[in-house]
């Protein structure tokens, strides 16, 4: 019955039984004593013959290897999809450009490698990621302090560069400030601040519409980034520090807040009290009167009307050597 279903329709050869009472699978051997093929065995190789790249050639187009390489030719892209593709968009960063990314700091990094249990026995933050540094601990390899920095280095640059692609009008442009100190000061760092060679920070004390005292520092750069500055240089708006901005204290509910941005990173001592780190050179800001603010910073107390009290704290940016 098995050989009946492999013979084809049309070409039925009748087999017989090997004489002597030999088995179905043993060879049979004709007259002149030469073994020949089992039937089995004829129709199999001609099955085989069937499968051959020859014969697959001869399908018709509607067949399997058409489609197949219908489907090899759809994932290439085509160049129309490939002009499609924004430049305006930042790079999807990958490996350990985006690790490096998804930390702030250095210190950042090693925390993160740094478990619950190394705590309970090493109970010295420290220690712990000098073990991490040297690759005593934490998971895969780790990133060198010099390596880390570079790479951040390379994305500030990117980033700063892919802003300031296109030019941008300056919000003071046209504007008669002679009368307000302050957005007369502001004005004229503008345009470095935008182009990343000057970072400044802006501390304010005041009274807002409730009339609670709020004192805070404002990264300059980012504010120009996420508010409508031109209504600021117009006077409809204010500077007034929020719960977003690198620090923000209420003296009459006593709710306080700090906060990093892109520019700044916000630290806190027991004696110094809250200091500013750069993000590009890392270079410490001390905003304590009495103390040095720092290399490449300077100082400058506003005296207005406009609000309280208002001190800039300016940092010429460096690369990092």
């Amino acid at each position: 019955l098995l050989l009946r279903r492999t013979i084809r329709p049309g070409r039925r050869r009748s087999v017989r039984a090997p004489a002597g009472g030999a088995s179905r699978g043993a060879p049979r051997r004709g007259a002149a004593g030469t073994t020949t093929r089992s039937v089995a065995s004829r129709f199999r190789s001609r099955g085989e013959r069937s499968a051959s790249p020859l014969r697959a050639s001869r399908l018709p187009l509607g067949g399997a290897p058409f489609l197949a390489r219908r489907r090899r030719r759809s994932r290439v892209p085509s160049a129309r999809a490939m002009e499609d593709v924004s430049d305006d968009k930042p790079p999807v960063l990958t490996g350990l450009d985006a690790i490096v990314n998804s930390f702030a700091t250095y210190e950042d990094y090693l925390d993160n490698q740094v478990t619950p249990v190394d705590m309970y026995y090493l109970e010295n933050e420290q220690m712990a990621r000098q073990l991490v540094e040297l690759g005593y601990r934490g998971e895969g390899e780790i990133l060198r302090r010099e390596e880390f920095d570079a790479r951040k280095e390379a994305m500030y640059v990117v980033s700063r560069s892919r802003a300031n692609k296109k030019p941008k009008k300056l919000a003071s442009a046209g504007k008669d400030l002679s009368k307000t100190p302050l957005l007369k000061a502001l004005a004229q760092r503008e345009e470095a601040v935008r182009t990343g060679k000057l970072a400044t920070i802006i501390y304010v004390r005041d009274f807002n519409k409730k009339g609670h005292e709020i004192s805070g520092y404002v990264d300059y750069a980012q504010r120009l980034r996420r508010t409508d500055f031109e209504a600021v240089f117009d006077g409809k708006k204010n500077i007034m520090p929020t719960v977003n901005d690198l620090s923000y204290f209420n003296w009459e509910t006593m709710n306080s807040k700090v906060t990093s941005s892109e520019n700044w990173i916000v630290l806190t001592d027991d004696e110094r009290g809250v200091l500013f780190k750069h993000a590009r050179d890392g270079k410490i800001v001390d905003v304590d009167p009495d103390a040095k603010p720092g290399d490449n910073t300077a100082r400058f107390d506003i005296k207005t009307d406009e609000y309280h009290h208002v001190v800039l704290y300016d940092h010429i940016t460096r690369r990092r050597k």
